[in-house]
């Protein structure tokens, strides 16, 4: 499971020269998570439903990819594809 850290944003206030207050930078968090879940045969559909559909409520923007050389889809544990 592999999370990407977000990225931090920078906003600065501008003012006139005339301006003798101090101002300080203000940041903000942009919260853009994206997150792979690698799958292979055999996988627990379970396993791989509860981990993306959890991730995805927390507002994650979730890809399952499998890890099988040369194939697009798994067979997960149950049989299913």
């Amino acid at each position: 499971l592999f999370v990407f850290a977000p990225t931090r944003v920078h906003s600065f206030t501008v003012l006139p020269a005339a301006s003798s207050r101090l101002y300080s930078a203000s940041s903000a968090l942009e919260m853009t998570k994206r997150v792979l879940v690698p799958i292979a045969d055999g996988s627990e559909e379970i396993e791989t439903t509860c981990i993306t559909d959890t991730l995805t409520r927390c507002g994650a923007e979730v890809t399952v990819a499998s890890v099988m050389p040369n194939q697009l889809t798994c067979k997960m544990s149950r049989g299913i594809k």
